[in-house]
């Protein structure tokens, strides 16, 4: 999701464009809502069967897919955005971390 190539940068840029076309238009913002929806609901699906699997530890699986999206989201827009001070491998890092974290993987 971090990449340090054009091409994430890229991909986020549009993704930024996205967002902000979302909030004003409905037919986007209806699919921006579904994609997050879709988005969350595999994040809460993969975690669930970790946890059944014994791979890792969550109390709270859908509030795990939606912390991850919320964090996901915020360090693109943080590390992407020109001229910033927040290098793309702290976000990856800072990203691994808090999954790490959150899921008890050691």
């Amino acid at each position: 999701m971090f990449g340090s190539d054009a091409n994430s940068r890229r991909h986020w840029l549009i993704w930024f464009d996205f967002w902000s076309a979302a909030a004003r238009d409905e037919a986007y913002g209806s699919w921006m809502s579904e994609h997050y929806d879709g988005w969350r609901s595999a994040l809460r699906e993969i975690t669930e069967r970790g946890v059944s699997e014994g791979s890792f530890v969550c109390d709270d699986p859908q509030g795990f897919a939606i912390e991850t999206a919320a964090m996901v989201d915020g360090l693109a827009v943080q590390c992407y955005a020109r001229g910033s001070s927040l290098p793309v491998e702290t976000s990856r890092n800072l990203l691994i971390a808090f999954v790490r974290r959150e899921l008890q993987i050691r």
